[in-house]
């Protein structure tokens, strides 16, 4: 408690209690890396509470709460190398509070002949945080071949790149506060029973702070396990690796006694690296921590264990990035053996469940795939309800395997009722509901039903350029959009959309990505298509012209726009249109891309188009950014298998050519 008043003792301000309010980012409960993403810190939340008495003569007294706080949109920058951590950084505080006071009879007897009374009471105090740096027993000290030397330097993050650094703990902030505090009562005259004194207290000064940094290598090993677990849950995968990679000499120490115990917490700290590399890209390190997680809890627990189904499950999701879809397929079979087994109903079945469909759907088993997502739609419509963002997801790639097999009308269905729990629990402009108003479209335009598609990849189209992050998902549905303007031989249009779709593809992916290579194909076929249809005899020009004039609502017949490639989402990533074309002798459909050379078609058709988009499937992960989705399984793109001729197409066409 400080108090300063003047010489009289008219007015005295006391401060009884003090309380330091952390902004989001700066509060450390737990060790965190050095200097992991802290380089700047947001201080909007950032406070000095003082808990004040204000006290006159004749008893008045008045208790209040001061808040001072930095100017709004405040930063600091902090970071650099450890020596950077003994730097103090100051910023200026400022508050104020203003209250009413009842005016009493004694206030006006007349001692105090000034209408103001004033006093300032000065604070100054330092803190530091609690050492948590608990020291390392000998025990669990790695030896120096364990990883003295090597793990000496490790990579950390800042601002999201990785650099080598020193491997150092941010524990909290030393502080020190240098504060003036200012009471002014400004007396009211004793004209009215109800007269009020107004009380004025402000403060300001300086907070100064320092990071407090120890070598997480003095930490112990439950301490230290547990801040890399903090870690994980921030998303601050590197700085957990770090420490993880620390730990794991130690843990391994401990496990090799035999305690199977001990083995288990082994097993689930390679568990928990393994995710954690995934998620930063790192798949064969992420393999080979989870192969060893496996290999350790099949032999201390058993392979009918919960722990074991978890590790084989996140195994196929590695792999399934990996583009290794078969050997992502025997993972996700085990784990479903042990569900079905022994938790038949629960949701961990209906993930993997889920999981298994979208391999099945990678390698163009679409009745497998459909069983699959069925048997988890069931599951997860009974635990979670109908209204679940989780059943969405499965209901929107059921609805696009449904529309692989060409069944439209319940690709349709499917699709719709995904749409509407999207658009009730995410809102109507959320990626996840474009991601849905897109597959609507591709199920419209495999329907020849061209306005609907456009209207749906209109919505998609609007929502993706308004969302940071979403150019590739656009230039997608300006590609589509692209392809239907081109079957309605609105050609100005079709190459308008493709050019601003291969502008940001080129941006965003490079040259030499599938997609930029697909819409630069469809850009040179219908390029090719508009010079052909210049060059046309007199003849097809009069049977076009008649075909026009008795069909006006259908699409004219070409011969390179209906292999236009045609971008679908989700699931399995851009696929073509059927392969139907019109040549001189007939009708000619392949149901095989491998035969697509043998096409009697024109000399561009016959050149090919993007490899593993017109020719021969290429096995190859999946590289647009899209965001992670629901299911690991369900994020990567796959083998482009050929989908089913569209009999509705070929009836049509064949209609076109009899006239």
């Amino acid at each position: 408690t400080c108090s300063l008043g003047p010489a009289d003792g008219s007015l005295t301000i006391s401060v009884r209690r003090r309380e330091v309010l952390w902004a989001p980012g700066m509060e450390a409960t737990v060790a965190r890396n050095w200097p992991a993403n802290i380089s700047i810190l947001r201080l909007e939340k950032l406070a000095v509470q003082l808990y004040i008495d204000v006290s006159w003569p004749m008893g008045r007294r008045e208790a209040l709460v001061l808040a001072l706080a930095p100017q709004d949109g405040a930063r600091l920058s902090l970071g650099g190398s450890p020596e950077d951590a003994d730097h103090w950084v100051s910023m200026m505080l400022t508050g104020e509070q203003t209250v009413a006071v009842a005016a009493d009879a004694g206030d006006f007897s007349g001692q105090h002949r000034s209408s103001v009374m004033r006093s300032m009471c000065r604070q100054a105090w330092e803190e530091d945080p609690p050492d948590c740096s608990d020291s390392c027993p000998e025990s669990d000290r790695p030896d120096e071949e364990e990883g003295g030397n090597a793990d000496s330097e490790s990579v950390t993050v800042t601002d999201g790149k990785g650099v080598t650094d020193v491997a150092f703990c941010l524990l909290g902030f030393a502080l020190k506060a240098r504060l003036n505090v200012t009471a002014t009562l400004y007396l009211c005259a004793p004209i009215s029973a109800v007269a009020e004194h107004k009380l004025l207290v402000s403060g300001a000064g300086t907070l100064e702070l320092r990071p407090r940094l120890v070598d997480f290598r003095r930490l112990s090993l439950p301490r230290l396990l547990a801040a890399a677990t903090e870690d994980s849950k921030r998303g601050e995968h590197h700085a957990a690796l770090q420490k993880w990679r620390h730990a794991v000499p130690l843990q391994e120490r401990r496990a090799s006694s035999g305690s199977s115990r001990e083995q288990t917490k082994f097993a689930s700290l390679l568990h928990s690296m393994g995710v954690a590399y995934s998620l930063v890209g790192d798949l064969g390190q992420a393999t080979e921590c989870l192969r060893r997680a496996l290999s350790i809890q099949q032999q201390a627990l058993g392979e009918e264990h919960p722990e074991s189904a978890r590790t084989l499950q996140s195994l196929g999701g590695v792999r399934v990035r990996d583009g290794e879809y078969h050997e992502a397929f025997e993972y996700f079979s085990q784990a479903l053996r042990y569900y079905e087994a022994f938790e038949p109903e629960s949701l961990e079945a209906a993930n993997t469940l889920q999981a298994l469909a979208g391999v099945y759907g990678k390698l163009g088993e679409y009745s497998e795939a459909l069983e699959s997502y069925v048997r988890a739609l069931l599951i997860r419509e009974q635990v979670l309800g109908k209204e679940h963002l989780e059943v969405a997801s499965t209901l929107h790639n059921l609805g696009v395997v449904l529309e692989k097999v060409s069944d439209h009308a319940e690709a349709l269905d499917t699709l719709h009722r995904a749409l509407l729990i999207r658009e009730r629990r995410l809102g109507p402009n959320h990626p996840q509901t474009a991601r849905t108003l897109h597959s609507l479209g591709i199920v419209y335009s495999q329907m020849l039903d061209y306005t609907s598609a456009l209207s749906y990849y209109q919505k998609a189209l609007t929502i993706s350029q308004k969302r940071p992050g979403e150019a590739t998902h656009a230039a997608a549905t300006l590609n589509n959009m692209g392809v239907v303007y081109a079957k309605l031989g609105r050609m100005d249009l079709a190459l308008q959309h493709h050019n601003q779709a291969l502008l940001i593809q080129e941006k965003a992916l490079g040259t030499n990505h599938p997609d930029t290579q697909a819409t630069r194909y469809n850009l040179e076929a219908i390029e090719t298509e508009m010079h052909e249809t210049v060059n046309r005899s007199l003849f097809d020009q009069f049977r076009d012209l008649i075909v026009s004039a008795l069909l006006p609502n259908e699409p004219r017949a070409t011969t390179l726009l209906t292999l236009l490639c045609e971008e679908s989402t989700d699931l399995d990533g851009p696929l073509d249109e059927p392969l139907c074309t019109v040549a001189p002798c007939g009708v000619g459909c392949w149901s095989d891309r491998q035969n697509l050379q043998q096409a009697p078609t024109s000399a561009f058709a016959m050149g090919g188009g993007p490899a593993g988009r017109l020719g021969l499937p290429e096995s190859r992960p999946w590289s647009r950014d899209y965001p992670p989705a629901i299911d690991l399984a369900m994020s990567e793109r796959p083998h482009e298998r050929p989908r089913p001729i569209d009999t509705q197409c070929l009836q049509r066409e064949a209609s076109l050519l009899s006239l």
